[in-house]
C-alpha cells in the first residue's frame, strides 16, 4: 500500500494521525478524497436558494423545448454547429438525449 484515501471528516483525520504513528506506514501517503469534497460542495450548492431558482428556470426552458419538437430540432442543429458543443453533445448522444 502506498496511499490511503478517505473522506475529510474529523474522524478520518484523527485516524490518519493514529496510522501515521506506525513505522510500517511511514511510506504511506494519506490523501483526503477530493471526489467526496466535490460531492459535499455540490450538495451545498444545490441547496442554495438562488441556485434553486436558476435550476427551476433551466428546467422550465428544457421542458419548453421538449414540448416543442420543431424548436428542439432547431436547437439541436444549432448546438451541433458550435465548437463548444463538441464535448457536450457526445455526452448527450451517449445518454440518448440527442437523436
Amino acid at each position: 500500500m502506498n496511499c490511503f484515501a478517505t473522506d475529510t471528516c474529523a474522524t478520518m483525520r484523527a485516524l490518519w494521525s493514529e496510522l501515521e504513528a506506525f513505522d510500517q506506514l511511514k511510506h504511506v501517503f494519506f490523501l483526503p478524497c477530493d471526489s467526496h469534497r466535490l460531492q459535499l460542495l455540490l450538495g451545498d450548492i444545490l441547496n442554495l436558494p438562488w441556485f434553486t431558482e436558476v435550476l427551476e428556470g433551466a428546467q422550465c426552458i428544457a421542458r419548453s423545448f421538449l414540448a416543442a419538437p420543431k424548436e428542439l430540432t432547431i436547437l439541436w442543429r444549432f448546438q451541433r454547429s458550435t465548437v463548444i458543443d463538441v464535448r457536450l453533445s457526445s455526452t448527450f448522444l451517449r445518454a440518448g438525449v440527442l437523436p
